[in-house]
């Protein structure tokens, strides 16, 4: 698998990452493991051929320095490319930690005295302001002073029941280890990245256009990984964190906020795509450096997303499907049926209304 496969796949995550992020069990924890592990074998194989370029120069030889270039350029290209994959994965982790701990509405557990402010809220009144807070029913929620209320209940309670608040606030808190991994894993990534950027500013045995080149290449990543940041419908704080230009990334933001959820976004999101895909392209080569191991981590990363986030036809669901079975599930728990036609007014037979039959039928023969 080609590195530019890695960078499309964190194209997606990020147009979909609303999606993704609005449920709190989208993210498998046991599929972080795998996903651990592939980035650290990886990261192995990174760091060892960077040791044998160490061990050239140490020893003085020149040609062996020119040979590692030539033979290890395409790692030190898959270095850069791949970063794009981590830092939106990273990103992704926080968007649905802070998400679980502000308000999650389409846990099976959810309950009217888990609401913020009375009864569950509908669909419609419930969103994720792309750049902002969680919000339900046009109020914003902090994140964190709503975990703090849960943990408070919950160790109340436990408290009651005569277990331990202990036990009870790491029953409560399990599923909010996504993102320290996630971390970790860009954190050891961006150590591969500041060696790259060591190697082409000191120039052991490289050609000025190989350092050229790679330099390029380093701008092109950055620049669309704020893109794809930017784009991202998460808190505006946490795309900041995993990005390098917050400026950009601001600015992106905007541009997406003014689209909205509409054809014209997706029109972009796909002009966007095949235009990143074209740049990348042109700065890296064909053959893959580590094919296996940039196989590993994306599957790590698909088997990340549970079958829940798919339709029938294996494509990722949009926001709206997901508020629509959230609000099925809703409607299930309080004995109503959301697919039946609630007539206004004391007529409950089954004439209906005869102006809103006509004007389905008029709807319908148009």
């Amino acid at each position: 698998m080609h590195c530019l496969q890695l960078a499309n796949l964190a194209s997606l995550l990020a147009q979909r990452g609303h999606a993704i992020a609005y449920r709190e069990d989208a993210i498998c924890p046991r599929a972080l493991t795998d996903y651990w592990v592939a980035c650290r074998s990886r990261s192995d194989l990174w760091h060892q051929a960077m040791a044998r370029n160490r061990q050239a120069h140490q020893a003085g030889d020149w040609v062996a320095l020119r040979r590692w270039w030539d033979d290890h350029l395409v790692v030190l290209q898959e270095i850069l490319v791949s970063e794009m994959l981590s830092r939106v994965v990273a990103c992704l982790a926080a968007a649905s930690d802070q998400q679980f701990r502000s308000a999650p509405i389409c846990s099976k557990t959810w309950s009217e005295e888990d609401a913020i402010d009375g009864p569950l809220p509908d669909a419609d009144d419930w969103a994720i302001d792309p750049w902002g807070e969680i919000v339900v029913g046009g109020d914003s929620v902090s994140g964190y002073s709503m975990s703090h209320d849960k943990e408070r209940d919950a160790s109340s309670s436990g408290e009651a029941s005569g277990t331990s608040s202990k036990d009870s606030t790491a029953a409560g808190s399990g599923k909010q280890d996504l993102s320290p991994i996630t971390d970790a894993i860009q954190s050891s990534h961006l150590d591969a990245r500041n060696r790259v950027q060591f190697l082409m500013l000191h120039n052991r045995g490289c050609r000025v256009t190989d350092a050229v080149r790679l330099n390029r290449l380093r701008m092109t990543v950055e620049r669309w990984t704020d893109a794809l940041l930017g784009r991202m419908p998460v808190r505006l704080s946490t795309a900041m964190k995993y990005g390098f230009d917050k400026e950009l990334i601001r600015s992106y933001a905007d541009e997406t906020a003014e689209l909205g959820p509409t054809i014209g976004y997706s029109a972009a999101a796909a002009l966007l795509n095949a235009s990143m895909m074209n740049t990348l392209s042109r700065h890296v080569d064909r053959t893959p450096a580590l094919p296996q191991a940039n196989r590993r981590v994306a599957q790590s990363v698909i088997k990340m997303l549970r079958p829940n986030l798919f339709d029938d036809w294996g494509e990722l669901k949009s926001l709206r499907q997901h508020r629509i079975e959230c609000d099925h599930r809703h409607s299930e728990l309080d004995g109503k049926t959301p697919t039946a036609w609630h007539m206004d007014g004391d007529d409950s037979g089954d004439r209906g209304d005869a102006g809103a039959k006509d004007s389905l039928q008029r709807w319908y023969l148009a």
